[in-house]
């Protein structure tokens, strides 16, 4: 009953164990990836106090200068129609608001009666009533005079037709200062409302001005609306006179803004700067609208600035993409490790179950021997199955411990390659992962060799018993295999030695490498040659270009005949695959084309991504290694491909100066010549 009992609990262990090492390495991403949030969600806030600090400093310029007019001496003693305004006064007025347009690019700047009234008509002038002065040159006739050294002064000399060629309506922003001139008569009527220099600047709806600057080239009244932001100036006796209003086009406003992400609103104006087309305030606009954060972003923050209107609150909207957080190099990492960790527990696992399998076939092997066998040979068998029992007990536990060990080993492994690789975000120090993944490596591959001899010596043991579990040890020595295929993988992409670079022919040396490496191809693949560099000695480092033409050559065949050149696995009819190589300009180049399904655009983009693979099979390292080898030559690899045309690969590096041309040209061999 024991003996029964013995597989059942080997199974529920190894359960127990997995389970355990799963829920680790789950709980340890999670930690993770709350961190990597919590980042996130900080660097967005600290954007947004940046942002803020830049719209406040606007308003602030925007206050101080209109301010600074508003307590002009000629200002407070202006009369109704500014006649008693001389040409310094003006200029200096002229000045703050060249200012202005330069800095936070106002429009126009209005000096404005209490008692406007655009509807009635001035006696002195008989036309309808107008501000007491406006200093509008740098957008008057759709900015005609913005380039002048004196715009004031060119306006006013301008010579022919001055009528602007489209109409600048004036009369939405008439309609505005009416009602800013009697809120401020109601709340600031005299100048001792007003405690020092914290004077009110109130603003209202978006209004149509006269700025047509951009209008004229896109007739969008869009782009001819602004606000309008007054604050008050008083006469000697300090009673309200009127106002001094600056006009602003939104536009600029939201220039004041990244180009996306961002919102300037104001509840009470119902006003929100215009939304750009790819940016989260469009997907948002319903939070936006309601000045409130996205309860669907992982950062989304409202903060309110100080505009200097008491009448309202001007605040700004700010909101990441969660795709910004979810694509981030941060996550990308964790998921890998995390992926990573999993598949190293189901190989650790998988290789428990299968020796506890084994051990348990044995078991019974024995048990029907010794019911058929003679008492005698019983009796011998025995011994021997005992002696074999603990020898394969002691295996067992020798590679239970080793995988153990393994299993700790990687958890200490991985996080420290997880450090080293933050410290390497921040330093670049690519060499130093290097060394750390070959150390990984080396570690990971004595486990890997006591696991592929233990499978060997179950398999041989078994054979003796006449027990066949070739099938699943033969899937443990590829799954090995598979592992010791990805650690070299890794070891060669993390490779930052010195390159041993050699003087020989390329065209003689790409051709002899061709004769072994087209016997390993499929059958159905035929390869063409063009070799218009034979003349010419290079100096490399031979064996990673090696490396970089077998990639090549495979990456063009799998595309056309899989793996192994099974039928099924066949994307075109006719596999070919053309090799040129020639001088230009840049150096040596070595082309490899395909005639295969070929690669959309969406693939090309990420094809120089570790780990990203367009094949089933495969780690995703041979493109990236390629790359970095070509690097280290001084060289680079492009690829040019479209979906059904096939794919054209790219190795390019400069030739030395110090390399000298052959004196005799050599010939393509027969087997390579284009048919």
């Amino acid at each position: 009953m024991r003996k029964n009992l013995r597989p059942i609990v080997g199974y529920v262990i190894i359960g127990i164990v997995a389970a355990s090492l799963f829920a680790a390495q789950y709980l340890a991403s999670q930690r993770e990836y709350q961190a990597a949030r919590r980042h996130f969600v900080h660097d967005g806030e600290t954007n947004a106090k940046r942002e803020v600090l830049k719209l406040e400093t606007a308003f602030r310029s925007i206050h101080e200068n209109i301010r600074t007019i508003s307590r002009l001496p000629s200002v407070t003693k202006i009369d109704r129609h500014g006649t008693n305004l001389d040409a310094d006064d003006r200029m200096t007025i002229q000045q703050i608001y060249n200012n202005l347009a330069t800095s936070v690019s106002i429009s126009e700047i209005y000096v404005v009666p209490v008692d406007f009234d655009p509807s009635r008509t001035d006696p002195v002038t008989g036309k309808p009533e107008e501000p007491i002065v406006m200093f509008d040159e740098l957008i008057v006739q759709g900015g005609k005079f913005s380039k002048a050294e004196d715009p004031f002064s060119a306006a006013a000399t301008a010579t022919g037709p001055q009528e602007p060629e489209l109409a600048e309506l004036e009369i939405y922003e008439y309609r505005q200062l009416v009602k800013h001139q009697q809120w401020l008569k109601q709340q600031y009527p005299t100048l001792s409302s007003i405690s020092g220099l914290d004077a009110p600047m109130i603003s209202g709806e978006e209004v149509i001005t006269c700025d047509n600057t951009h209008y004229a080239r896109t007739f969008d009244d869009a782009d001819r609306s602004g606000l309008m932001l007054s604050v008050p100036f008083y006469g000697p006796d300090g009673v309200l006179k009127g106002s001094v209003t600056a006009i602003i086009l939104s536009n600029a406003l939201r220039n004041l803004l990244p180009s996306k992400n961002y919102a300037l609103l104001n509840s009470t104006y119902n006003f929100v700067t215009r939304a750009h087309p790819d940016g989260q305030e469009k997907h948002s606009a319903k939070w936006v609208a309601r000045g409130e954060p996205d309860p669907e972003l992982i950062f989304s923050a409202v903060v309110e600035l100080n505009a200097f209107d008491p009448r309202s609150k001007w605040l700004m909207w700010a909101g990441t993409p969660n795709s910004t957080y979810f694509d981030s190099v941060d996550i990308s990492r964790i998921w890998i490790f995390e992926v990573g960790g999993y598949v190293g527990i189901v190989l650790l696992s998988i290789c428990f179950l299968f020796l506890q399998m084994s051990a348990s076939a044995r078991s019974k092997a024995l048990r029907a021997q010794e019911t058929v066998a003679e008492v005698q040979r019983a009796h011998a068998k025995t011994v021997e199955a005992e002696q074999q029992a603990r020898q394969m007990a002691q295996q067992l536990q020798n590679t239970n411990q080793d995988m153990v060990n393994l299993n700790r080993e990687l958890e200490g492994n991985m996080q420290q390659l997880a450090d080293t690789q933050d410290e390497l975000i921040r330093k670049g120090k690519l060499a130093q992962m290097g060394q750390l993944t070959a150390r990984v490596a080396r570690e990971m591959r004595n486990p890997l060799g006591a696991a592929r001899a233990s499978a060997y010596t179950v398999k041989r043991q078994l054979e003796t018993l006449d027990v066949d579990l070739s099938t699943p040890l033969d899937r443990i020595n590829h799954s090995i295999g598979h592992c010791e295929k990805i650690i070299t993988e890794l070891m060669e992409f993390t490779r930052a030695d010195n390159l041993r670079r050699e003087i020989v022919n390329f065209d003689d040396w790409v051709l002899v490498n061709l004769r072994d490496l087209a016997e390993k191809l499929p059958a159905a693949v035929r390869v063409e040659c063009s070799m218009e560099f034979f003349e010419h000695n290079v100096t490399i480092d031979t064996n990673r270009m090696s490396r970089v033409l077998t990639n090549m050559l495979n990456n063009a065949s799998e595309a056309m005949a899989g793996k192994d050149g099974r039928p099924e696995e066949m994307t075109v009819q006719s596999p070919l695959i053309k090799i040129s190589t020639q001088l230009t300009s840049r150096g040596v180049e070595l082309k490899v084309t395909d005639n295969g399904p070929g690669m959309d655009e969406a693939q090309l983009q990420r094809i120089f991504e570790p780990l990203y693979s367009t094949k089933k099979f495969g780690v995703g390292l041979g493109v990236p290694a390629m790359q970095q080898i070509l690097q280290q030559h001084g060289g680079g690899l492009e690829y040019e491909s479209h979906p059904g045309k096939g794919t054209t690969a790219t190795a390019w590096f400069p030739i030395d100066e110090a390399d000298t041309p052959q004196v005799d040209c050599k010939s393509v061999p027969e087997e390579f010549q284009v048919a």
